[in-house]
């Protein structure tokens, strides 16, 4: 009993005075039920950090494909190992023997 005596007069002038209830009030209003509130502001922010994370490795990704096709288009040979890696492509002439680990 005594501990709710201790809170309550730490709480009574708070609640007694208008003026701090309705900023408390106007706060949790703005923090909680309003529709640009503090909580879906963090949520955005957040998402939007992701997305401008996303956005610089794919601006990155398509660096690394455009110097990749300038090698490409830059050498006969390079087009070829190219094919032959990465597509499996061979000459008429060939056989390809494809070898896989156990693990894959």
């Amino acid at each position: 009993m005594e501990t709710f005596k201790s809170i309550w007069a730490f709480i009574a002038p708070v609640v007694k005075n208008k003026y701090i209830l309705s900023v408390l009030i106007f706060i949790l209003w703005i923090g909680v039920f309003d529709s640009y509130n503090l909580i879906d502001r963090i949520q955005d922010v957040n998402q939007l950090r992701e997305l401008q994370k996303e956005r610089d490795y794919f601006k990155e990704e398509i660096q690394n494909y455009r110097t990749q096709i300038r090698q490409l288009e830059s050498s006969p040979q390079m087009l070829e190992k190219f094919a032959r890696e990465q597509h499996l492509m061979k000459a008429k002439d060939e056989d390809v023997f494809i070898i896989l680990d156990k693990d894959d």
